[in-house]
C-alpha cells in the first residue's frame, strides 16, 4: 500500500510536469499591415550625355552617301534611349540607338538649302526617369564649290572699250591660264569667255568680293557682279601684263615699263595747233634730235600727233626734277623755256633720250662781216664752236672792220652790240639795229689769228691775240 500512494503523487507532478505553456499573442508585420502602403525602392535619375562631333565644317557633296558627320556621347544611364535634335531654321529630329550617330551628305542636305548651320542636342529618355538634354554642338554645312569648267578662250574686257565685242583675246599659256599685255586705264576690268564676236558681258569670270584676296574671281554670275580695278590697288594707267588662272581662279599683274614711241614731234605755242609739230629725227633705242628755229617760250614733246590735234599726250617738264631738262611724262603740263634759262630764240639743236627722261637744248651762234675772210655774204657765214654754260669760242684769222653775231644762219637775226652800254664788249638783242663790233677798238692790229669768245648769258665779248 505504502508504494501506491507513493505512485499517485508522482504521477500527478509527471502530468503537471508535461503541460504546454501558455501562448503568447504573435506580433504582426508592420510591412503586412493592408492599412499602410509598402516604401518604394529610390528613383535613380538620367545623367546628361556629353555630346562631342568629329567635325565642326562639311563641304556638302548633297547626292553623296559618305559620311559627313559623326556624333558620340556618353551613356545617361541604364535603361536610357537617345533621339538627336537638329537644331535649323525648321528643326527635325533623328532616332538613333547605342552612343553614336553618322549623318551622310545628303542626310544633312534633307536639313536645309546650304549654306546654313546646324546645332545638335541629344535628348536621354528612360521610363519612369526625368529627360535630360546633352550639350550642343554646331557644324556649319557649307556649299559645294561649282565644278570649275575651264574655259579654251578667255578675253579681257575694260569698261569704256565700247562694247564686249571689243575685248581682246588673251594668249592662253596653258590649260585653264591666260596672259594679256597692252595699255590699261585705272578703270574696270573683267574677264568674258562667251564674246569675241558677240556682245555678251555676263558669260566669264567677274572679281569674287568676298573672297579675302582682292585678285580672286569667280564665274560670273549676273551683271551685278563685281570687277577688277587698277586704281583700287593704288596702280595708275600704264602698260601692263595681266594672267587670270581659271583652274586656281586668281589674277596676277606686272606693270611694264613704258615702250618707247617710235615717234616724236617738238611742239611750241608759237606754231599754233599739234598739226604744226615738227617730227623729231629717230636715232633708235628712244633718242631723237631735231634742228630747226625755235621760240624762247612753251616748248614741249608730244607722241600722238603731227596730223592730229592731241595736244597733251607726250612729255613735258618735271617741275620737281633738280635739272631743268628732265622729262615727265604727260602730267602737270609744264613747258621748257629757253628763255626761262637767259637764251633767246634762234636755231636750236634739240636732243631728247627717252630712256633717261632727259632732254637739251644747244644753240648755235655764226659770225658775220668784214672782220671775217667770208664778210657779209649770209650763206657764208661761219658758226661758233658751242662749250656750254652760253659759252661760244672761235680761233681764227680776223681783220680790222665790223661783225656781228647771228642766231639764224640766212637771216639778220642775232647779237649786235649794245650802245647803249659804256662796255663796248656788251652784246645785245638787236634784230633791226647796224650796231657793229671792231677790234680796232682795242687798237688790235688785223690780219692776224684771235680767238674769239661770246657768252649769250652775260653778253660779253672776248677777243684774244694767239700768240705761239
Amino acid at each position: 500500500m505504502k508504494h501506491k500512494f507513493l505512485l499517485v503523487p508522482m504521477a500527478m507532478l509527471a502530468l503537471f510536469a508535461c503541460k504546454p505553456d501558455a501562448v503568447e499573442p504573435q506580433k504582426q508585420d508592420p510591412s503586412q499591415d493592408p492599412s499602410k502602403e509598402p516604401e518604394k525602392p529610390a528613383v535613380v535619375e538620367l545623367t546628361a550625355p556629353v555630346l562631342s562631333v568629329d567635325v565642326n565644317t562639311v563641304t556638302l557633296d548633297p547626292e553623296s552617301e559618305a559620311q559627313a558627320v559623326k556624333l558620340t556621347w556618353t551613356s545617361a544611364g541604364e535603361g536610357a534611349s537617345y533621339k538627336i535634335e537638329a537644331g535649323t531654321a525648321t528643326p527635325s529630329v533623328i532616332n538613333a540607338s547605342g552612343l553614336e550617330k553618322v549623318l551622310s551628305h545628303k542626310e544633312l542636305a534633307a536639313l536645309a538649302e546650304a549654306p546654313f548651320t546646324v546645332t545638335f542636342k541629344v535628348k536621354a529618355s528612360a521610363e519612369g526617369k526625368s529627360d535630360v538634354w546633352s550639350n550642343g554642338v554646331e557644324v556649319k554645312v557649307e556649299k559645294a564649290a561649282a565644278p570649275v569648267t575651264i574655259p579654251e578662250k578667255l578675253y579681257i574686257y575694260f569698261w569704256g572699250w565700247t562694247d564686249a565685242t571689243n575685248a581682246q583675246e588673251m594668249e592662253k599659256i596653258e590649260d585653264g591660264v591666260f596672259s594679256w599685255t597692252g595699255d590699261c586705264t585705272p578703270g574696270e576690268f573683267k574677264f568674258l569667255t562667251a564674246n569675241g564676236a558677240t556682245t555678251d558681258y555676263a558669260t566669264g569670270y567677274s572679281r569674287d568680293d568676298k573672297a579675302t584676296e582682292y585678285w580672286t574671281m569667280k564665274p560670273t554670275e549676273g551683271f551685278d557682279e563685281a570687277t577688277f580695278k587698277l586704281s583700287d590697288v593704288g596702280e595708275s594707267a600704264g602698260n601692263y601684263t595681266i594672267t587670270a588662272n581659271a583652274n586656281t581662279l586668281k589674277v596676277s599683274y606686272v606693270k611694264n615699263a613704258a615702250p618707247l614711241p617710235e615717234h616724236l614731234y617738238i611742239d611750241t605755242w608759237e606754231w599754233g595747233d599739234g598739226t604744226q609739230a615738227k617730227e623729231m629725227t629717230a636715232l633708235g633705242d628712244g633718242k631723237f634730235t631735231w634742228s630747226g628755229r625755235l621760240p624762247r617760250w612753251n616748248m614741249k614733246f608730244t607722241t600722238a600727233n603731227a596730223t592730229g590735234d592731241d595736244y597733251w599726250t607726250g612729255y613735258f617738264r618735271d617741275p620737281d626734277a633738280e635739272n631743268y631738262w628732265t622729262l615727265k611724262e604727260t602730267s602737270e603740263q609744264t613747258m621748257f623755256s629757253v628763255g626761262e634759262l637767259g637764251y633767246r630764240d634762234g636755231w636750236y639743236t634739240v636732243n631728247v633720250d627717252l630712256n633717261t627722261l632727259t632732254a637739251e637744248a644747244i644753240p648755235h651762234i655764226w659770225m658775220i662781216g668784214s672782220a671775217f675772210s667770208w664778210g657779209w655774204n649770209l650763206g657764208d657765214a661761219q658758226e661758233m664752236e658751242w662749250k656750254g654754260e652760253g659759252q661760244f669760242t672761235w680761233t681764227g684769222k680776223m681783220f680790222q672792220g665790223p661783225f656781228k653775231f647771228l642766231v639764224v644762219p640766212d637771216e639778220w637775226w642775232g647779237y649786235w652790240r649794245n650802245s647803249t652800254e659804256d662796255d663796248y664788249w656788251l652784246a645785245g638783242e638787236n634784230d633791226a639795229g647796224d650796231v657793229q663790233f671792231d677790234i680796232a677798238q682795242n687798237s688790235l692790229e688785223g690780219d692776224k689769228d684771235y680767238t674769239l669768245n661770246f657768252n649769250v648769258l652775260t653778253k660779253k665779248v672776248e677777243v684774244i691775240p694767239v700768240t705761239e
